[in-house]
């Protein structure tokens, strides 16, 4: 409902999407694909309002506070979904026989206790931080940074002071898109629920 609210008005007020951030962390905790949309429209709400600090002192600032929370977050959700995933793939491809089987929880529990060892009871490695995440959803992501070092260095060096709403405009709609995806997975995910809620009031 939030998301609706702020579709409606997101050139109106973009600080706007913390109404839509906060709610979604409980579910993003509970549920990967949750999980994954988090990451996705947060990161995209915090690029979206780095133009609301534009002086030169502040581009330092916007990337720091950005970049440590994207790094928490991812990290922090890590944690639960990252480690969930493996264990279902290992369940998927595990050995086929019950020797093999045994062979491979002796290796596995060594593992998890070098895991635990070097990071911590069930934390991830920085290198798995990103395994939960969809290809098309760190390609989107990677895609931000590059927004960004355009808007901040190399418009100025290509246009020098022509066109200088180009920055904004490629602001508000790359960041738009990731807004439009997470409204529509939303509407999607709610309908099927409500079929599901449908279906079974029916069988009562």
């Amino acid at each position: 409902a939030n998301l609706c609210g702020f579709m409606f008005g997101y050139h109106v007020h973009e600080k706007a999407a913390l109404t839509v951030e906060i709610p979604m962390v409980l579910a993003a905790v509970r549920n990967a694909d949750w999980g994954r949309e988090y990451v996705l429209l947060s990161t995209a709400a915090h690029v979206g309002i780095f133009p609301l600090l534009f002086k030169v002192q502040e581009v330092p600032v916007r990337w720091l506070l950005a970049v440590v929370y994207y790094m928490i977050a991812l990290w922090g959700l890590s944690t639960v979904h990252g480690v969930q995933q493996k264990q279902r793939q290992r369940a998927v491809t595990g050995p086929g026989s019950a020797g093999q089987q045994q062979v491979a929880g002796k290796i596995s529990k060594q593992q998890q206790q070098q895991q635990q060892h070097k990071h911590g009871p069930g934390y991830p490695a920085i290198q798995d931080c990103c395994c939960w995440l969809p290809v098309p959803y760190r390609v989107y992501l990677a895609g931000l940074v590059v927004l960004e070092l355009y808007c901040t260095l190399w418009h100025k060096a290509l246009l020098g002071d022509r066109l200088p709403f180009v920055p904004l405009l490629l602001t508000s709609v790359y960041c738009a898109l990731a807004f439009i995806w997470s409204w529509g997975w939303m509407a999607r995910w709610f309908l099927q629920r409500c079929g599901v809620a449908a279906d079974a009031v029916k069988q009562e």
